[in-house]
């Protein structure tokens, strides 16, 4: 089933990517670079599921996700967390 994706990724070329292969299965998608913006676009338009980067500016993806968690009205969305982080400590 086809729906909306929301993408909070501030690498372009990660973001380009994600959208690419999203739309190729028929997903409508989304892009934003920065937390606060991914609060906002949840808000206008609440997606299926939001694809969330965990280093991103203004809030962070964990800061994004207690936002959404706390929210009664935006709780129930699916989140996808994703990093580039790789090492042990992170």
């Amino acid at each position: 089933m086809a729906g909306h994706v929301l993408i909070a990724e501030d690498e372009a070329n990660i973001a380009e990517l994600l959208q690419f292969l999203l739309r190729q299965e028929g997903h409508e998608t989304i892009t934003v670079t920065d937390g606060q913006a991914a609060l906002d676009a949840m808000r206008l338009s609440l997606p299926s599921v939001l694809v969330l980067d965990v280093m991103l500016p203004r809030l962070n993806g964990y800061e994004v996700l207690k936002s959404v968690r706390g929210d009664a009205a935006l709780s129930a969305v699916p989140i996808l967390m994703l990093t580039a982080k790789g090492q042990d400590k992170d």
